[in-house]
């Protein structure tokens, strides 16, 4: 079983999930569960300022994890628009999972004992 755990504090955020990754029955692995985003901004003396921070973690299949993290950095993530806040944030992944559940995860829908199980938690500071 994957624990994932999100806390958000008063200077940052703290994000972990465990790495054990179920094969079989009888065979695990280890796999990283856990992606951060970060936005920077450069100030006018040359150092940068950390703005926005998105981070996301996952419990179950960790090929799931990892393909829904991989879409959303590819066609959201890496060209974000000017003015993004937290709403079109909400926005743009409630899109993504429509998405991804109707590309991906849909066609179990038939035998749902071969339905991927996979949960995200998301963490957005800004």
């Amino acid at each position: 079983m994957t624990i994932a755990a999100g806390i958000l504090c008063t200077d940052g955020m703290i994000l972990c999930a465990d790495t054990e990754h179920t094969i079989t029955e009888d065979r695990k692995s280890q796999a990283s569960k856990v992606r951060v985003w970060q936005m920077v901004y450069p100030l006018d003396d040359e150092e940068t300022d950390t703005r926005l921070t998105i981070a996301f973690a996952g419990a179950g299949h960790a090929d799931w994890i990892a393909a829904f993290i991989q879409g959303m950095d590819r066609d959201y993530l890496m060209d974000v628009p000017d003015g993004f806040d937290l709403p079109m944030f909400e926005g743009m992944l409630e899109k993504y999972n429509q998405h991804f559940f109707r590309n991906y995860i849909r066609a179990y829908a038939e035998n749902p004992n071969h339905r991927p199980q996979t949960h995200l938690l998301v963490l957005a500071q800004f």
